[in-house]
């Protein structure tokens, strides 16, 4: 319910940081949402299956924060990819 707006808004913040123009922004968003929505599908659903199976109540807060922070960090890798191949390709030029 919240993580498609999450994603909607993240990508373009991201994006303004940056100091990409609109355009970018939102071809950027268009092709990182539906990327980012599949993987965090596949991802929390087994990490809350585990968490609720196998993790003692009193360890369920900090093994979440510790696979949030994997998924950001898994976003922030989405977000910088297209940005290396483009000084890949710079470089090979």
């Amino acid at each position: 319910l919240i993580f498609p707006p999450y994603l909607f808004m993240l990508f373009p913040f991201i994006g303004a940081l940056e100091g990409l123009p609109a355009s970018d922004v939102m071809s950027k968003t268009k092709q990182r949402v539906p990327e980012a929505f599949l993987a965090g599908c596949l991802f929390w659903p087994v990490v809350n299956v585990f968490n609720f199976i196998f993790v003692p109540a009193t360890m369920r807060v900090p093994y979440l924060a510790g696979l949030g922070s994997i998924w950001n960090s898994f976003l922030s890798w989405l977000n910088a990819r297209e940005n290396n191949m483009i000084v890949e390709n710079e470089n090979d030029i």
